[in-house]
């Protein structure tokens, strides 16, 4: 018959293990804590990336079919999320400078503003999280920039001479 020792543990054994316990199982439920939070900002930084890139690829789609949305900003809500649109005219920064060698500050920097209004546009798509206890400044979570050239408005301006050019393969 085996000794009385030798068949469970002893009171020694056992509090060690519920002490050890004590001290792992808090660190691997902050540890798991911080994967749940962690997905969650991946999950909203997917999905908002996702809506940023749908709403730029339906502006982009309306600059090529000739329907330009109008110039400003426009806020809408979609899926929970703000999002911002900015549709602004862009000029191409363009240095101009009569002798490239001369001193920055002598030199002209700009060509004179041309009378035509300016075809390209610039497009930012910001998205923002709809929590309503955020501060006003808060980051966007997804940010689009993008560029068009206005086709709608060249066709006014040049009198309709400027379309889309035909594929003449």
């Amino acid at each position: 018959m085996p000794k009385r020792s030798e068949q469970a543990f002893t009171l020694i054994e056992v509090l060690g293990a519920v002490a050890l316990l004590g001290i792992v199982y808090p660190i691997i439920i902050t540890w798991a804590g911080h994967g749940i939070r962690s997905e969650g900002n991946s999950r909203q930084l997917l999905e908002a990336s996702l809506i940023a890139d749908k709403r730029l690829a339906h502006i982009e789609t309306a600059f090529v079919n000739g329907t330009a949305p109008q110039l400003g900003r426009t806020q809408t809500e979609t899926d929970g999320y703000q999002v911002v649109t900015l549709v602004e005219e862009y000029e191409l920064p363009l240095e101009i400078t009569t002798d490239p060698f001369a001193d920055e500050a002598a030199s002209p920097r700009r060509a004179a503003a041309p009378e035509a209004p300016t075809l390209l546009r610039r497009i930012v798509v910001q998205v923002f999280s709809r929590q309503e206890d955020e501060q006003e400044d808060q980051p966007a979570l997804a940010e689009r920039v993008s560029f068009a050239w206005d086709t709608a408005t060249e066709s006014l301006v040049t009198g309709g001479l400027g379309g889309p050019v035909e594929d003449r393969r």
